[in-house]
């Protein structure tokens, strides 16, 4: 471990870009440009397992029932690990249903809290019709930023968002994101969640702040041994606490300026300007609520997303979750929520598994894999389950299964020895006399949005 973590500091000393980035200049800088390291956090030591579940539609069916009896398990108090397959005690998977998700839940109380002003905007006359535009325009704002970062302490420590009135406006907002980011950061928490793209790329980039060893000689007097400390923490597994001291301890105000230039190139790059979102905002939040009057579909509002820019091509699947967070507000209320569903990586991979064929023959064809999503929906007559351990069990739906397809294929993947996730550890900590288990997540590796498939949701 300690060889690999040199090597790694090695490079990137090597790198000239790394010096540069020490003091950030006063230009933007592309993500992708940013420090290289890893896109995710992998564990030191990964071999492949064999996993409980085939690559079959059954074996996934199996995989999603496994997942719900951990979260029953979990939200009921019971020791740790929740399952006997080795892969999903150290993996990280989201919950059978978004609503679970421990930032899915925070997400839906906030937009819960502002019912009472949507109430009041809904009488007749102009100005409440005014007042109900402007707080649609802030419900797609504020959950656009909220997944822009994705991290549920970064959703709770920003709030409800309203959407700005002038580019004043907006680059106060900025700022205050910006501060909020870095806040996060130094007090030893991620702002960006590692579960999808582009946020995962600053998820790891944060991580690696913490870990540079100062030029400070007064400040780098123990770094190393603390950096080797907590990469060893993030790859094996700790509490959730103990990582968090580990962390607030290596911040620094260089690491702080760091970190923020890479979130100003978060907000600001080509591929995901905030301003783009703006200035859609109020044409799609008007969208939003012509389509809720005639019972449609969400694929119009999804589709309607991705034309904004940094929600097209590969990030279509996400600009369709962000539409999902909606559900549970008054926009989305008389929307069709069963009859479509995208299609996102991880889905289409894990249906060329199950037709055999290869991932690019599927890639092309958007029709194709919808109706191979459907076909594995109706499927679930057969192998879903009326009752989970002596609960009633969630209703099913279109986008659940294909969200859990993307899980499933995440899972495989863990299998075989390639993790796309950081290790799964109890935020409470281990149970006593099972302290060291956590020594043998690396050997099983790691995977899997939103939640912790031996836990709660991350």
């Amino acid at each position: 471990k300690d060889k690999k973590y040199k090597k790694d500091k090695k490079e990137r000393k090597a790198n000239k870009h790394n010096k540069d980035a020490e003091e950030p200049s006063q230009g933007k800088v592309s993500l992708a440009e940013s420090m290289p390291i890893p896109q995710v956090v992998m564990p030191l030591s990964i071999v492949q397992v064999a996993g409980t579940f085939p690559p079959t539609i059954k074996g996934f069916y199996d995989f999603m029932l496994e997942r719900e009896q951990v979260r029953i398990k979990a939200s009921r108090g019971d020791p740790w690990p929740w399952t006997t397959d080795a892969v999903m005690q150290f993996t990280r998977f989201a919950n059978v249903q978004r609503e679970h998700d421990r930032t899915g839940i925070l997400i839906s109380h906030m937009l819960s809290l502002q019912a009472s002003a949507w109430e009041k905007a809904s009488g007749e006359g102009s100005t409440n019709t005014n007042a109900r535009n402007r707080l649609a325009r802030d419900y797609v704002f504020s959950v656009a930023i909220w997944r822009r970062f994705g991290s549920a302490e970064f959703a709770d420590r920003l709030g409800f968002v309203h959407c700005p009135e002038s580019e004043i406006s907006l680059d106060l907002l900025r700022d205050r994101i910006l501060d909020v980011a870095c806040s996060l950061w130094t007090d030893g928490f991620h702002a960006c969640t590692d579960a999808y793209e582009p946020a995962s790329q600053c998820h790891a980039i944060e991580l690696a702040a913490w870990l540079r060893k100062p030029r400070s000689s007064l400040l780098a007097e123990g770094h190393e041994q603390l950096a080797c400390a907590l990469w060893q923490a993030e790859s094996q597994g700790a509490p959730a606490r103990k990582l968090r001291q580990m962390r607030r301890a290596l911040a620094s105000g260089c690491g702080a300026r760091y970190v923020r230039a890479v979130y100003s190139c978060f907000l600001d790059e080509p591929s995901w300007p905030i301003r783009a979102l703006w200035e859609r905002s109020a044409s799609l939040a008007a969208g939003l609520m012509s389509g809720s009057r005639t019972g449609q579909t969400w694929q119009g509002p999804s589709e309607a997303l991705q034309n904004v820019e940094g929600y097209g091509r590969d990030y279509g699947a996400h600009a369709a979750e962000v539409i999902r967070d909606l559900f549970s507000t008054p926009l989305m209320v008389d929307y069709k929520q069963g009859a479509w569903a995208p299609v996102s990586a991880g889905a289409r991979r894990c249906l060329a598994r199950f037709a055999g064929r290869s991932d690019r023959e599927g890639q092309a064809l958007p029709e194709k894999l919808l109706q191979e999503v459907r076909e594995v929906y109706e499927k679930r007559r057969q192998h879903w389950p009326a009752s989970i351990l002596h609960q009633p069990v969630v209703e099913l739906r279109l986008h659940d299964v294909q969200a859990q397809l993307g899980e499933f294929d995440r899972y495989l993947e863990a299998c075989a020895g390639r993790p796309r996730r950081s290790t799964f550890f109890p935020r409470a900590g281990l149970p006593v006399g099972l302290e060291g288990a956590s020594a043998g997540s690396s050997r099983v590796g790691s995977a899997g949005e939103g939640s912790s498939s031996g836990g709660r949701a991350a």
